[in-house]
């Protein structure tokens, strides 16, 4: 999740420099609107210590508070480690830069935020050296932007809040709400909506919600499917299985492991391979579904329909399921 997320994050507040300052208020931070944000070149950040040096640092530049270097953390968990790791690189922003170093962390669950939240103490109890005090944004402090209008009025943040409540209840109708408004937006600017759509995808990239938002990209949207997160067919072994299901429904995984156990359960009890087998081929299909956009989008549109309240829609919508997962099932066949 995190490496995708950062870059996600750092992508967006480039691409929205006032962004951050409008982010930070609900923390109590009263941060002049930036003007632009830019990259450093990347012969200053070589120097940058190693975890760091795959991640782009952006210079703010405000016309109130000056100028300001921005990294972003995104926390997967808690991690008592990070406090040494965060220390040091805020440090050698500092030193490095001659700026103020302002480090962002990101979170996709309740737990982590608050952790990251707290102040971090440095040094002997009774004599802390350093405190370390950081601005995180997780599920308690962005906003949850669940309708057309509150999207429409403004992507960028609609696009954090996607990434940000991507593991809870309301994720569904905050997607909904940023595909529609995304659709609105490709009519205006087609490259504009482009580039938040990949934003949301990488924000979403390893979280359970990204196969609803291949579904509403697919479905929702004439665009170019965003075929780029999308993964070969995996071998027909456990091993791969699980591999390509961790990518394209990791929410998934638990499932798949207790089948897994009832499966070889039954292979040992019935002295016969049979059960594993059709183990295989269950999630071969599945996995086969997820990772097209064509098949995942009928499949989804069918799912929906199947409790119509006309009889003929729900019907068709039975027959189109069907549909699907005999062709996807006669694809990993072959």
């Amino acid at each position: 999740m995190t490496n995708s997320l950062h870059e996600a994050m750092q992508r967006l507040f480039q691409q929205d420099p006032g962004l951050f300052a409008q982010a930070v208020k609900p923390l109590g931070l009263s941060v002049g609107d930036p003007l632009s944000a830019s990259p450093f070149p990347a012969q200053q950040t070589e120097r940058c210590p190693l975890e760091w040096r795959d991640r782009t640092l952006l210079r703010m530049d405000t016309a109130a508070d000056g100028s300001f270097v921005l990294a972003v953390e995104a926390l997967g968990e808690k991690s008592p480690d990070k406090v040494a790791d965060w220390l040091h690189c805020l440090t050698y922003l500092s030193v490095e830069f001659s700026l103020p170093p302002v480090l962002l962390v990101v979170c996709q669950d309740r737990y982590s935020a608050t952790w990251a939240s707290q102040q971090f103490h440095v040094g002997p109890p009774q004599w802390p050296t350093f405190t370390l005090h950081l601005p995180v944004l997780g599920p308690d402090t962005v906003p949850v932007i669940s309708t057309l209008d509150e999207a429409s009025r403004d992507i960028p943040l609609a696009v954090l809040s996607a990434s940000v409540h991507s593991r809870g209840p309301e994720t569904g109708d905050v997607l909904k709400a940023l595909a529609l408004a995304l659709k609105n937006l490709q009519a205006e600017d087609e490259d504009a909506a482009t580039t938040f759509i990949r934003l949301a995808e990488k924000g979403l990239a390893e979280t359970p919600a990204a196969s609803l938002w291949r579904h509403l990209m697919a479905f929702d949207l004439p665009l170019r499917p965003t075929t780029d997160t999308l993964i070969p067919r995996p071998e027909q072994t456990p091993e791969a299985l699980r591999a390509a299901l961790a990518v394209v429904h990791p929410g998934r995984l638990e499932e798949m492991q207790v089948k897994r156990d009832e499966a070889f359960a039954k292979a040992v009890e019935w002295q016969s391979l049979s059960p594993v087998r059709g183990w295989v081929l269950t999630w071969a299909r599945d996995i086969e579904i997820a990772r097209r956009p064509d098949l995942s989008t009928r499949y989804a549109h069918a799912k929906d329909n199947l409790e119509n309240e006309d009889p003929v829609v729900a019907q068709e919508a039975l027959h189109e399921l069907s549909a699907v997962l005999d062709e996807a099932m006669k694809e990993v066949r072959r």
